[in-house]
């Protein structure tokens, strides 16, 4: 009997220890906070992967539309045809370049379709951010392009690049050796065209140079006593800076990293 007795007492005297109620809330409440802040974290670094692709995207895209610039405008025909003209519209200018007498420019393999005129334009779309598009202009509408009726201009378009907070041309002028911003009526080719490009929300624009081979611009006062226009055949051009006779600023003058036909600022 004192047996069974001893035996009950010892059941009682150590019972199973469990966790109290607050013991169970402050852990669970550990766990939250826990659970919160990794989930934070991972937020936060999948929204950061996806600004980074964004960034990369379209930093892509920009120096894409830069290559394909530099690519039409130094493979340009030998009768190709430069010129610039910018037209006001609601407190904006909408800018054109246009390449006369260069069908294939900008083309993407297109030839369904005769091409008079290409025209790289630059204007203000609805959501008030510059649109980059070019068009293709045929003998009709190159010639109400020619007097001015760009609002009229009825043509084929491709549109390269949207939202842009900057898009600008400068051309180099040989004989005054400095940029100027527009290209008078009837000038002849400039011997480079500077493109300044802004995407939206990006605080500093992308500069970049394009060379136009001088030989565009010898062909159109080219004699024959010389294949490349000068009449006692040595090779000079004075109003091209890239001649190095030391009548005239060199590229070196101008930048003095350019190679390749570009230069990069």
């Amino acid at each position: 009997m004192r047996g069974v007795i001893q035996r009950g007492r010892n059941r009682t005297a150590n019972p199973v220890q469990g966790f109290t109620l607050l013991e169970l809330s402050i852990a669970l409440s550990v766990m939250v906070i826990l659970s919160v802040g990794i989930f934070t974290l991972a937020t936060g670094g999948l929204e950061l992967m996806e600004d980074v692709q964004d960034l990369q995207q379209r930093e892509s895209r920009k120096r894409r539309f830069v290559e394909l610039c530099r690519q039409n405008f130094e493979s340009l025909p030998a009768g190709a045809e430069i010129s610039f003209r910018y037209e006001q519209r609601g407190g904006h200018y909408d800018t054109y370049l246009s390449l006369r007498n260069a069908p294939s420019a900008f083309g993407f393999g297109r030839g369904d379709f005769e091409v008079r005129r290409v025209v790289l334009a630059a204007e203000i779309d609805t959501s008030g951010y510059i649109r980059s598009s070019v068009y293709y202009l045929d003998a009709e509408a190159d010639d109400r392009f020619e007097r001015g009726e760009l609002r009229t201009v009825d043509a084929r378009s491709l549109t390269l690049m949207r939202r842009l907070r900057q898009l600008t041309w400068r051309f180099y002028d040989s004989s005054r050796l400095e940029w100027v911003d527009v290209l008078p009526q009837g000038s002849e080719n400039p011997v480079m065209i500077e493109l300044t490009i802004a995407r939206e929300g990006e605080p500093n624009p992308l500069r970049t140079v394009f060379w136009v081979p001088a030989r565009q611009i010898q062909e159109s006062t080219g004699e024959p006593g010389s294949p490349d226009g000068n009449p006692d055949g040595d090779g000079g051009n004075p109003e091209n800076p890239n001649d190095g006779d030391g009548n005239e600023a060199s590229p070196a003058a101008v930048n003095p990293d350019a190679t390749n036909g570009r230069a990069n600022f």
